[in-house]
């Protein structure tokens, strides 16, 4: 524990495809780090895919990390993360993906490209 009594846990990331982002805060004091599309992923409308991030993560026995939708792209799109929040265990070594969904319908206009 630090002087605040506040516990550090130590994440180790590894990125694992070519031009993966690292995780980073959007402003100083935010609680959650943004984490980036590794890739350009077409999501329809109504079509649900895994975005990759290229990273991949060493969580500690007895944590989880949490993936949860930036309110701002909920508001400015259709686009949805259907598990939310998504739980990464510490169990899991593989690329994190994130689940995404278009709630759009039908409409030609509504397709999403994600890439940082």
């Amino acid at each position: 524990m630090n002087e605040q009594n506040i516990e550090i846990v130590d994440i180790k990331i590894e990125l694992c495809r070519e031009g993966a982002v690292f995780p980073r805060y959007a402003n100083p004091y935010d609680a959650g780090m943004d984490i980036y599309a590794a890739e350009d992923c077409l999501i329809k409308p109504g079509e649900t895919v895994p975005v990759p991030t290229g990273i991949k993560l060493a969580i500690p026995p007895g944590y989880e990390v949490q993936i949860r939708p930036r309110s701002g792209i909920s508001l400015k799109t259709l686009l949805r993360i259907p598990n939310s929040p998504a739980t990464i265990d510490s169990g899991y070594r593989g690329e994190v993906m994130v689940i995404m969904h278009n709630l759009a319908t039908g409409s030609p206009d509504k397709v999403y490209t994600l890439k940082d």
